[in-house]
Formats: C-alpha cells, structure tokens, sequence
C-alpha cells in the first residue's frame, strides 16, 4: 500500500479481473501474476491475448500461449471447457468433495487473458461460461481489460468475479465493478494518471476489492510491475 504495508494475496481459486488504460501498468501486473504462478510446482499457466503476446514474455515458462488467432483462442477455451466437465466427474466418481484437488500431478490451470474487449463476441462467450465453470475445477482466470463495462466485456460479468483489480480508468468501470457507492466510499481510481512515453506518473498503481486476506478499503497500493526484460529472466529460471 502507499503506506508501506505489503499487498500479499494467494491466487489459488481466485477470479480477477484488472481494468487499467493503456499506460495503467496493467500488463506489468499481469506479468507479476502469471510469474508468481510458473514458480509454482503445482499450477501451469495459460496465455490468451487476441491482439498482443500477453504475460508471453516469460517464454517457455508458459505452458500454453494462444495470442492473434481467434480460432486458436476458441480452441483452448473449448478444452479448457471441457476440461471442467472432465474434473468434475472425476471428483463425483472419487468422492473428492466439491473442488478439485490440486497437486503436481493435477496441477491448476491459472488462464491469463488479455485484452478481453477484442476477443471475438463467439471467444467472449465461451470465456464467461469457463469463468462461471473453473473455479471448482481449479481452472482460475486472471484476465486484462482497457474497460470494464458490459458493453466492452460482452456480459455484466465483472461486478460477479471474486477479485477486481483498478488502475487509471473511466468513472464508470469503477461504479460498474465496484458498485454506485465506491466513488464516495474512495475508490478514486478515475483520478489515477495513466503514463505516457515521458511521464510514468501513476502507472501500476491500482484500488482492489475482494483479494484473499485484504481489507476491502479504498486503499491505494503500488504494485511491483515486472518488465518484459525481467519476466524473460525469471522465466529462464522456473
């Protein structure tokens, strides 16, 4: 936080969504994120961006890249679709309880997505029925947005996903994911400067509500964005 205190959140079952304009520092936060995930032993990461090469940067790190190929997108999104069904018959026919059990041989499948306005409305769809499916299934995504309203996302889906995350952005993405009230309450991200080519000003700087042991207050927090540079290093090493 900007007082110093650590952001420090598990992304184990967890449905996040960041909203940031171009120069939020959004793609150096996915980056931190999808890292995070490839350090892991028990989780793999997917990475699916319509227009750009998402967390790709973090090279053979990435289990599965899907990026400028709406067919190919629509591919993954209908395996991991079927995956979902897939676990969970296997957890009614072992009696696992109601969440997959995660392990190295049964990893998580953390699913990066950016750019989710120009997925294809035919992608869009499928992305919203793997949302509302894979949490159980441990099938989790992590997904990037310049807007965060119905009419860029295909579905009021936002305000529904556990976790939202907000950097420079429009008035309206913050009371469309946060609710009417968050604008008085202090969730000021509208106020949040993007950068541009000469100025980093407030990029990577982000409000958050529903993150896995943080108090969900307008708190302002600066995240250690990791740079492509970086993220090619660290994902040599994992």
């Amino acid at each position: 936080a900007m007082d110093g205190d650590p952001l420090l959140f598990s992304l184990a079952g967890l449905m996040l969504l960041m909203v940031a304009d171009s120069g939020g520092g959004k793609s150096g936060v996915m980056l931190a994120l999808a890292e995070a995930v490839t350090a892991c032993r028990d989780a793999v990461a997917f990475n699916l961006d319509p227009v750009g090469t998402g967390v790709g940067a973090l090279g053979e790190a990435i289990t599965l890249s899907a990026c400028m190929d709406d067919e190919l997108i629509q591919d993954v999104l209908d395996f991991l679709l079927a995956l979902c069904s897939a676990r969970a018959r296997q957890r009614a026919r072992y009696g696992w309880g109601n969440k997959w059990r995660v392990s190295g041989q049964h990893p998580a499948v953390v699913v990066f997505v950016d750019e989710w306005p120009q997925l294809s409305e035919e992608a869009k769809a499928k992305l919203v029925r793997a949302l509302l499916l894979g949490r159980k299934e441990a099938v989790w995504f992590e997904a990037g947005s310049q807007f965060g309203t119905r009419d860029y996302l295909g579905q009021a889906i936002g305000p529904k996903l556990s976790a939202r995350l907000l950097g420079a952005c429009r008035r309206v993405d913050v009371t469309e994911l946060l609710g009417g009230g968050a604008i008085a309450e202090g969730y000021r991200a509208d106020l949040l400067q993007a950068a541009t080519h000469t100025q980093v000003n407030d990029a990577g700087q982000i409000y958050a509500q529903g993150l896995p042991g943080m108090p969900n207050r307008p708190i302002r927090y600066q995240v250690r964005e990791v740079t492509d540079a970086q993220a090619a290093r660290l994902g040599a090493d994992h």
